[in-house]
C-alpha cells in the first residue's frame, strides 16, 4: 500500500515539475521576445529621429514651401536636395521613403 502511494506521489511530483519547466520555458521566451521587440523598436526610431533631424538641418524650408505653392521644382538647390537626400538614405541603408 505504501508503494503505491509513493509511486502516486512520485508521478505527481514528476507531473508538476515538467509543468513548471514547460511554464518557465514559456514565460522565457515570451519575456525574450519582448525585450527584442523592445530594444529593435528603440534602435530603429532613433535612427530614424538622427536622419530625420540630419536631413531638416540642410533643408531650407522656405524653398520647399515654394516648390510646393508654385509647383516649380527645377533650379540647382532642388536638385541639390533631392541628391543630398539620395545620399543620406543610402549612407544610413534606407529603404524605400
Amino acid at each position: 500500500m505504501k508503494k503505491k502511494k509513493i509511486r502516486r506521489l512520485a508521478g505527481k511530483l514528476a507531473m508538476l515539475f515538467a509543468a513548471a519547466v514547460f511554464l518557465t520555458g514559456v514565460l522565457a521566451t515570451a519575456y525574450s521576445a519582448v525585450v527584442y521587440w523592445d530594444s529593435t523598436t528603440k534602435f530603429y526610431s532613433e535612427k530614424a529621429r538622427q536622419t530625420a533631424q540630419l536631413a531638416a538641418a540642410h533643408i531650407d524650408g522656405d524653398m520647399i514651401g515654394r516648390y510646393y505653392e508654385e509647383g516649380n521644382a527645377g533650379d540647382e538647390y532642388y536638385y541639390e536636395l533631392g541628391n543630398y537626400l539620395a545620399e543620406l538614405k543610402s549612407a544610413f541603408n534606407i529603404g524605400s521613403l
